[in-house]
């Protein structure tokens, strides 16, 4: 082995030991300073639109220097970088002393999160939100591209425009938007943006149908579409034709639905069209 070889193998050597050491340091920093102070900003928004929460809840979330925000409840961040990739804000209400029929809806300031670039999970769930701020809406985390798993279940939304800012979140994997307030038509074609998405489960609403040419069809565009729970609508069978374009699906889930079957085996007809999915409940 000559002497050129040598020196690039301990060179090598050498460069790996400052990585290791420069992963190993960014370890011990902790949370990012600009997601310590979003996070203590979200902490005093809740605080205002939330009276609950006030004495009892986000009691590790404080204004300390020394205090690392990884550590924070509810809070998990990538132990290499130090940024933060998963929000549990879901159920903040559960105050011992909170009694459940004082429960008041409140409006949310989505802004709040953008600066949690690398947020890859957001759970928002069982918080009675019935809406955004004006503006200040979910088309806002178009600029989080990591962000995979976003549950909105039981809350209040009750505007379907909510989808259309939803439908920005292109990198959405998993929407959970279970047993909130939304009825009518199912805007269908609000969320053929969402190219990523696995899973869509909007259960429990109001949902009784969707508009001519605006139905389930357009979202075959959803390659990647594998998992679609509709349970508990009042969808008929109108709807069945739609559904039968998404091949990609694995999984539909239709039960607690409106179905009135005829006796020139209509039911007959919904299995062979859905013959290629693994599950189904009717």
């Amino acid at each position: 082995m000559n002497m050129g070889v040598l020196q690039y193998y301990f060179s090598m050597k050498a460069l790996l030991w400052v990585l290791v050491v420069f992963v190993q340091t960014r370890e011990y920093m902790g949370c990012l300073e600009e997601e310590r102070v979003g996070l203590l900003h979200l902490k005093s928004f809740l605080i205002i639109s939330i009276p609950s929460l006030r004495a009892y809840h986000l009691p590790s979330w404080v204004d300390h220097e020394k205090s690392d925000c990884c550590n924070w409840e509810r809070v998990t961040c990538n132990s290499t970088t130090g940024h933060l990739i998963e929000l549990s804000l879901d159920n903040l209400m559960q105050d011992p002393r909170y009694k459940y029929y004082e429960k008041r809806s409140w409006l949310l300031n989505v802004s709040l999160l953008e600066p949690f670039k690398e947020l890859r999970s957001l759970d928002l769930s069982f918080n009675a939100i019935d809406g955004c701020i004006p503006d200040e809406g979910f088309e806002k985390l178009s600029t989080l591209r990591n962000l995979e798993i976003l549950n909105l279940g039981y809350n209040s939304f009750d505007d379907n425009s909510i989808l259309q800012s939803l439908g920005a979140i292109t990198s959405l994997k998993t929407l959970n938007l279970t047993e909130n307030k939304l009825e009518g038509c199912f805007p269908a074609q609000e969320l053929f943006t969402l190219r990523n998405l696995i899973t869509l489960d909007i259960s429990w609403n109001g949902y009784n149908g969707t508009l001519p040419n605006q139905g389930f069809e357009r979202l075959v565009v959803l390659r990647n579409l594998e998992t679609l729970i509709l349970d508990s609508n009042s969808f008929g069978y109108s709807i069945i034709p739609s559904l039968s374009n998404l091949t990609s699906l694995m999984t539909l889930s239709l039960s607690n639905n409106i179905f009135a079957f005829d006796d020139e085996g209509n039911i007959l007809v919904i299995l062979i069209a859905f013959s290629h999915f693994n599950l189904y409940r009717f």
